[in-house]
């Protein structure tokens, strides 16, 4: 979070950064992306055990509608997490940007 500016401008260097600059920085993002995949998972393995357990039945339909609903709101937001980098870095990376010229210079 205090890393990553989410603009198309800046997206794609400051995950560069955080990958190869910033202590450990690998280590979180993937620790990040493997739990939020991990989320995914357990909640379609918790919708299937309710579904097949009758779970969702009177009374608590209610519960069941707030869960698919959860699912889908989940599945929606677990792909865009990495459209800013995508997109960011389909444009190319651009050599002027601070953070791309800053640590060019330091690697010379």
């Amino acid at each position: 979070m205090f890393y990553y500016r989410p603009t198309g401008e800046y997206a794609y260097w400051d995950v560069k950064y955080l990958d190869f600059d910033v202590p450990f920085g690998m280590i979180m993002r993937n620790m990040h992306r493997w739990a939020a995949h991990g989320m995914v998972i357990f909640i379609w393995l918790h919708m299937f055990r309710v579904f097949m357990t009758g779970s969702y039945k009177p009374p608590r339909e209610f519960n069941w509608v707030v869960g698919v609903n959860l699912l889908t709101l989940t599945l929606l937001l677990s792909f865009t997490g990495y459209l800013l980098p995508w997109i960011s870095s389909r444009s190319g990376p651009s050599p002027s940007h601070q953070h791309g010229a800053r640590h060019a210079a330091a690697r010379q």
